[in-house]
Order: structure tokens, then C-alpha cells, then sequence
């Protein structure tokens, strides 16, 4: 059985010296069912601002959708469950109002046109996201086996920049869909001042996500300005469920099973016995069990090599009639019978003959 799977990679670069700007990225990882019905959810965060509160504003963001995403209430709605791009926007609204309230509370007073996030949920096939300020968000197409068309998803859609209302951060949600083997690029815009998206498509598309992903940290760390850059890529994979074969019945040895499971109720016989029995007689006792054992050893090891399993499924083997065990229970059990005096011993050791005799009646010759 196949799934997809949403494989993100996130990539932050912090030259030291640039403080002003904050840039954070993030991504869920559901458990399997969750995942299946709501995905994962990520996104890219950049805010130029020398505020010291902006990292708690980018962790209340990040927070909200999460929660708001993944609570509880919402996923107890079962088949009236909406569209993943209805539901998202609800999650979008509930965000909106905790921002307008911290922003509130804290007194931040944020430059909106420096303010860049791109929010969003890929469910199996499809994708939705919101955009605020300038996010670069390039689809590299697959045409062919190695071969990628650049889509930058702004233009194809038609969709205006949008500018954040400190009321009203998340307005749009666009809707797509990706396909195995498609990669998604999301980065900061500062990127595109030093890689041309061709050679951010030959870095991402001739390695594997992750590989390309280090490959481009590697370059990015490599640039002399003192400018953070962030990177998610995403590329959608067929996963496979491993079903464990059963055992088949052919491959069971019955005669073995069968040899334990009489051996393990001979010695549990024994052991029980000796919590009954008085120290001064439990000599006696032993070497009884220990007569029997050797016995019963004897007869399984003889039964297992007559005993032959057929590879498909003919009549099963018949024991020789003339095959028993070379085991007198009757006079073992008579001479330690003269040797008891007392009344409750002798009860006790009828009832262990008994369970001596249902441990070797299911063995008895067909």
C-alpha cells in the first residue's frame, strides 16, 4: 500500500552582524493519520525590524497556526469536515486576531512593507498558502525524466502582492496541486540577487531535496554580504507500507511443539509438587520426576525421528502401533506408594498421577 509524503526542507542562514532582520522557518511533522487527513503545515517568516520583541511575535505566529490547525474542536467534525482551503482560512482568521492582539498588548509598531511570510498546508496532492510582502515561490515543473520547467506561482495565478493590515494579515489563499517528482522552492527574495533560477533548479533538481538543499547552504554561506537568507523545498514521494508475510503452516514444526509444551508441563508438575511435600520426602520425590524425565526424553526423541511433516499437505504420518514408551508408571508409582505412611500424601500423589497421565494421554499412538 502507497501514500504521499510531504518531504520539507528548511534552511536559515545568519551572517553575525545583521540583527535587524529576523528570518524563521518551520514545519510540521503529524503523526501518519493526522497527516493523512490535514497534512503538514510550514512556512517562511522575514521581518526587518530592530524590535526586541519580533522573535516572540514570530513565535506567536507560528504557534497560532499549529494550534489553531491541529486543534482539537476542529477535528471532531467528521463528515461535515469542510475543504482543506475553507478550513485553512478559518485557521487564517483565528491567527489574524491573535496578531492584532499582541501587537496591541506589546506596543510593536511594525513597517508593514518590511514584513514577508508565506504560510501554507500541502494535503496529498494539493496546496494552499497565503502570501504577505515578497516571498519568492517558484515551482520547478517536471516535463520529462530530468527535465523541470520554472513556474513562478505569482505570475501564473495572477495574484497581487499582498500588504499586511495590522488587522488583517492573512486576506488570499491560493489553491494548487503538485505532483511526485515537482519541487517547490520557497526563499527569501534576497536570494535571487546572487542565484538565477535556472541554477537554483540545476542545484535543487540534480540531487536528492535534501542534498540540494545542503548544497545550496554551502553556496549561500559562501556570500561575503551579512544577509540572512531562508529556504523551504518540497517535493511530494510515494511511500510504501510494509505488510509482514504470515507464517506459513507448511513451516511449523508441530512434533517440536509438541515435545516443549509436554516437557514444560512434567517440570511445572515437579515444581508444584515440591511446595506440597514435606522436606524429609522430597528426596524420594526427585528421583521419581527425574525417572520420568529421562523417560519422556527418550520417547520424544524416538517420536520426533518416525514422526516426518510432509512439505504439502498428504495424510499426516502414522506412529508405529507396536511404538511406546519404555516408561512402567505403574511400578514407580506403586513403590513410592509403599512408602507412604500418611493418608494426605497419598492424595497428593494421586493427583499427580493424574497430571502425569494428561501430559502423555494427547501422545499416545493414533
Amino acid at each position: 500500500m502507497d501514500y504521499l509524503e510531504a518531504k520539507i526542507n528548511q534552511l536559515v542562514i545568519e551572517k553575525p552582524g545583521r540583527q535587524k532582520t529576523f528570518v524563521r522557518t518551520f514545519a510540521t511533522k503529524p503523526i501518519r493519520p493526522l497527516a493523512g487527513k490535514l497534512g503538514k503545515v510550514f512556512g517562511l517568516i522575514e521581518i526587518e525590524s530592530t524590535h526586541p520583541q519580533i522573535p516572540k511575535l514570530i513565535d506567536l505566529i507560528i504557534e497560532e497556526i499549529k494550534n489553531h490547525y491541529y486543534g482539537q474542536d476542529n477535528l471532531t467534525q467528521g463528515e461535515d469536515f469542510p475543504l482543506i482551503s475553507e478550513y485553512f482560512e478559518s485557521v487564517l482568521k483565528k491567527t489574524n486576531l491573535s496578531i492584532a492582539a499582541f501587537l496591541e498588548s506589546e506596543q510593536i509598531s511594525l513597517d508593514l512593507e518590511k514584513v514577508n511570510i508565506l504560510l501554507a498546508t500541502c494535503v496529498n496532492y494539493e496546496i494552499h498558502f497565503t502570501l504577505v510582502g515578497n516571498i519568492a515561490a517558484i515551482l520547478f515543473f517536471n516535463t520529462a525524466r530530468g527535465s523541470y520547467r520554472i513556474i513562478n506561482i505569482l505570475e501564473t495565478t495572477k495574484s497581487p502582492t499582498a500588504f499586511p493590515d495590522p488587522l488583517k494579515f492573512f486576506s488570499q489563499v491560493i489553491s494548487g496541486k503538485l505532483r511526485p517528482q515537482d519541487v517547490l522552492f520557497v526563499g527569501t527574495t534576497n536570494i535571487l540577487d546572487y542565484f538565477s533560477l535556472e541554477r537554483i533548479k540545476n542545484i535543487l533538481t540534480s540531487h536528492e531535496p535534501a542534498d540540494g538543499s545542503q548544497e545550496l547552504s554551502r553556496l549561500l554561506s559562501q556570500i561575503g554580504n551579512k544577509e540572512n537568507f531562508g529556504v523551504i523545498t518540497l517535493e511530494l514521494l510515494k511511500m510504501a507500507i510494509s505488510v509482514k508475510a504470515p507464517t506459513r503452516l507448511a513451516e511449523f514444526n508441530y512434533s517440536e511443539a509438541a515435545s516443549k509444551d509436554s516437557m514444560r508441563g512434567l517440570i511445572h508438575t515437579e515444581k508444584e509438587t515440591e511446595k506440597l511435600l514435606t522436606p524429609s520426602f522430597r528426596p524420594e520425590v526427585k528421583k521419581y520426576f527425574n525417572s520420568i524425565r529421562e523417560g519422556a526424553q527418550n520417547y520424544f526423541s524416538q517420536a520426533k525421528s518416525k514422526l516426518a511433516l510432509p512439505h504439502r499437505r498428504p495424510r499426516p504420518a502414522i506412529l508405529n502401533q507396536n511404538f511406546k514408551p519404555k516408561i512402567n508408571l505403574n511400578s514407580q508409582i506403586s513403590s513410592i506408594n509403599n512408602r507412604i505412611k500418611n493418608l494426605g500424601q497419598i492424595k497428593i500423589f494421586t493427583r499427580i498421577k493424574g497430571r502425569i497421565k494428561n501430559i502423555f494421554l494427547p501422545l499416545a499412538p493414533l
